[in-house]
């Protein structure tokens, strides 16, 4: 099916042609003005309508604070056991697999094996670690990359350092994970700041690059989902692994630990390839960073947040959101369309999932996993004290309901998707069928799982209306209702003012159900509360410490196979983990006070930014994006390591301009980067190479012809390294058929292949060995522009060294000086140095 509303007939294209978006906009707006309605005359007018709603919106708030304690249980529990590894010798004795050959497997692996390797093994009955073809129903694990996009607008350096340095400690950081710096056009720093960060960290990842996100395009708001579909799309143009990519999306002061990205990698590794497309994975969310520097009632929101988050990973449930960290298959983002970054795309969390649901017919599969988010609280800015922070909180919530937009989008997806389907989005994942002729046709029949759509919107309503319509509808109650042994005076002259009836047996029963009703209420709360705090204990302190002993924890035994009231079985240990944030706050049994909070926190970051923003919405679908402020960390973030792994080549760092695009975007993988200049590979034309602080163009596939000048360019490898304050590399690699051909760019230098001390015969995959960056100095930049005509060489070099870089006719490059350095040129033409 297409775009073209004449296929589908008369009615329905009608149908299709009016605006649904706009009418169903206002739906929430104008459903909570008749709500207010119904609290004031209702039970005078209406008492069947009004006592039916307001038990249905009761029983709804019930089963919502009982799934999410049940959610908080369930996430405490499958948290601890998430954290563990098993002694691979130990675990067979206890480990059930599918088949012989799976058994085999896993007595091949290393003795300390991850459980997700057991995992993948007991499901696909592969070593996790071989080598499978293309057409194989499963992918590798050590095919499995990791793509990060970690939006930014105007952060500090510590807080990006603290988050890139958390992901440079993971142990397949180097070799998995590919990092995008998404950036904003309206940054004025954007792109040194990027700069600055891939020359830091461009040895610890296999690929760091970043995109800048222009301001004001036509369709779009600004705002996280915009940034996050520009930066997914130029990832994906450059991807040669689409189908086997990760894509993860976080903010810019979240926090994985190391086994969220194992364990997400041996999942979708697993899942036969039919299915794959459907993955997305949804890690809860712990705000464990600055909690205790924040108001009360702004620590119990976020609290609140993580509960609810919590609650939609119950195992029973087919419905399942991500919230503000999540994962999917690249493959799914592209087949969709990416992101969507118009106003209805505001919270893209949410708006994503919907947007795959409505796709996949309802086919996507949300994986909880149980290893958290670390997130900070929302602060004020500086100075403002306790109501700043409160404020900004106010701000935020009002940002997260605005995903009320989402419902309406919801109602018109599920409209199309039963009367057209296909229309406005392919159908992703659904296979052809056979027609009369025994040809495969597409299929355009409905195929949506009713109770699966069902949920979603029960779910949605939870979110979005329930919250809202409970406080309208308690408080008209309480003030216009003449109910219960002692009704006040002002009630009593009210009803009278209405009605001249008395009050209708049914609305009595009803306040009597929903006085009932919010008393079992409080105890889901206790259970909350309860299992909420030990899961903040364990994610939070518990499984950092026992991650922090390593090899000196004490394994799990068959006397004491129970860790935090979980059974976790024997031979087991808390796996690495990686580094932990520099911020961390500590919950103790004082903070159980913190939930007295509640009622004033959900009327405060619920019910009223609820209220609020639907009737904005009447009006209006926009709604100005305003970053929240992020906590200052204490000290300064330390230098990273770097992990030591041979047989990885590093991805430098780079963009390239596309056509009607004004942006960076990356270009490398790492089977480019041994041959800069590869025929294999098409870079484009005005391809970038960013590498160590240094910016130049691509060197041609051609080499010039040897300048009739005397050069000073020298094949003395040591005469060609970089000076000391740029990092040493140890790099050997092997090239293509035509080595002349071949250069490539490294420490600011331009090397020819034929040097034979620089680049000894090897595998095509190097060993990199790389010292801990120094702290990065500005240096002076100097753009050379070589006219067209030019056929000598431009070179620059220290002061005690004349060798250098080749400039060739009709290239610019952006050469960055060490200290002490200076440039030389000349030619037949004038060189322009600015």
């Amino acid at each position: 099916m297409s775009n073209n509303r004449n296929e589908y007939g008369s009615v329905i294209g009608w149908v299709l042609a009016q605006p649904w978006a706009s009418v169903l906009q206002r739906v929430p707006g104008l459903w909570l003005v008749s709500v207010v309605m119904l609290g004031l005359w209702g039970a005078a007018v209406v008492p069947y309508t009004y006592a039916i709603y307001v038990v249905v919106i009761h029983v709804l708030s019930v089963n919502a604070a009982v799934r999410t304690a049940l959610g908080a249980r369930n996430a405490h529990m499958e948290a601890t056991r998430h954290a563990f590894r098993g002694n691979g010798q130990k675990m067979l004795a206890h480990l059930t697999v599918r088949t012989v050959i799976a058994s085999l497997v896993l007595m091949h692996l290393p003795t300390d094996t991850p459980d997700w390797d057991a995992h993948y093994a007991n499901r696909t009955s592969l070593d996790p670690h071989a080598l499978l073809s293309a057409d194989a129903d499963y992918l590798a694990l050590p095919d499995v990359a990791h793509v990060i996009i970690i939006p930014g607008y105007k952060e500090t350096d510590d807080t990006w350092a603290d988050t890139l340095n958390i992901l440079a400690s993971h142990q397949k950081a180097v070799s998995h994970y590919k990092i995008c710096l998404a950036m904003e056009e309206a940054d004025p720093l954007a792109e040194k700041t990027a700069m600055l960060l891939v020359s830091r960290y461009i040895d610890c990842f296999l690929q760091i690059v970043y995109t800048i996100h222009p301001r004001n395009l036509a369709g779009e708001t600004a705002g996280k989902h915009s940034n996050v579909s520009w930066a997914a799309r130029q990832m994906a143009s450059k991807s040669k692994s689409v189908k086997s990519d990760l894509l993860t999306v976080m903010d810019c002061d979240t926090a994985f630990a190391q086994d969220y990205f194992d364990s997400i990698a041996a999942q979708f590794a697993a899942t036969p390839r039919d299915l794959r497309v459907f993955q997305m994975f949804a890690p809860g969310t712990v705000f464990d960073r600055n909690s205790n520097d924040v108001p009360v009632f702004v620590r119990l929101a976020d609290i609140l947040w993580s509960a609810g988050v919590m609650g939609n990973y119950v195992p029973f449930s087919p419905i399942t959101f991500p919230c503000s960290a999540y994962s999917l298959s690249m493959d799914l983002a592209q087949s969709v369309g990416f992101w969507d970054v118009g106003p209805e795309g505001l919270g893209e969390d949410m708006h994503m999932l919907l947007k795959c649901f409505f796709a996949t017919e309802g086919r996507v599969k949300v994986n909880p996993v149980f290893s958290p988010a670390s997130c900070c609280n929302i602060e004020g800015k500086e100075g403002s004290g306790a109501v700043g922070f409160m404020w900004a909180r106010y701000g935020q919530a009002k940002r997260h309901l605005w995903g009320a937009l989402d419902s309406g989008y919801a109602l018109r997806k599920a409209l199309f998707a039963i009367i057209a389907p296909g229309y406005e989005n392919p159908i992703v994942g659904r296979p052809p069928v056979s027609d009369k002729k025994k040809q495969l046709v597409p299929d355009d029949e409905v195929h949506f799982n009713f109770y699966k759509l069902l949920v979603l919107f029960h779910r949605l309503m939870e979110a979005h209306i329930v919250g809202g319509h409970l406080f309208i509808l308690v408080t008209l109650s309480s003030i216009f209702l003449p109910v219960g042994p002692n009704p006040s005076s002002f009630a009593t002259h009210y009803w009278e003012s209405i009605t001249d009836q008395a009050v209708h047996p049914i609305v009595v029963l009803a306040c009597d159900i929903c006085g009932y009703l919010r008393a079992f209420s409080v105890f889901s709360v206790i259970a909350c509360a309860y299992y909420y705090e030990r899961y903040y204990r364990w994610v939070g302190v518990t499984r950092w410490n026992l991650s922090s002993l390593g090899d000196r924890q004490q394994l799990t035994s068959e006397a004491s196979p129970y860790i935090n009231g979980v059974y976790i079985g024997p031979g087991k240990r808390v796996g690495h983990l990686g580094r932990r944030a520099g911020l961390e706050s500590i919950r103790t049994k004082w903070n159980y006070l913190d939930w007295f909070a509640l009622p004033i926190t959900a009327l405060l970051y619920q019910a009223i930014p609820q209220i609020h923003t639907q009737i904005l919405q009447l009006w209006t679908d926009k709604l100005v994006y305003e970053t929240a402020a992020k906590p200052k960390m204490k000290e300064h973030p330390a230098a990273h390591a770097v992990p030591e792994e041979s047989g990885v080549v590093h991805v430098f760092g780079g963009h390239e301009k596309m056509p009607g695009e004004t942006v960076a975007i990356p270009v490398l993988d790492s089977d480019d980067i041994e041959t800069l200049a590869n025929s294999r590979v098409d870079h484009g034309p005005d391809e970038i190479l960013v590498l160590q602080g240094l910016k130049a163009h691509r060197i041609s596939n051609t080499s010039p012809s040897t300048p009739t000048t005397p050069t000073t360019y020298s094949s003395n490898f040591s005469n060609m390294t970089a000076t000391t304050q740029k990092y040493m590399h140890s790099h050997t690699n092997s090239y293509s058929s035509n080595p002349a051909n071949d250069r490539i760019m490294l420490m600011g230098a331009d090397y020819n292949s034929d040097t034979v001390a620089s680049f000894p015969a090897s595998p095509r995959l190097a060993t990199y060995h790389q010292q801990p960056p120094p702290p990065y100095v500005q240096s002076p930049v100097l753009r050379v522009v070589v006219p067209p005509a030019m056929d000598r060489i431009a070179t620059y070099g220290s002061q005690n060294n004349n060798s250098g870089t080749m400039f060739y006719g009709s290239e610019e490059k952006s050469l960055m000086l060490a200290p002490g350095d200076e440039f030389k040129a000349w030619g037949d033409e004038d060189v322009s140095v600015v």
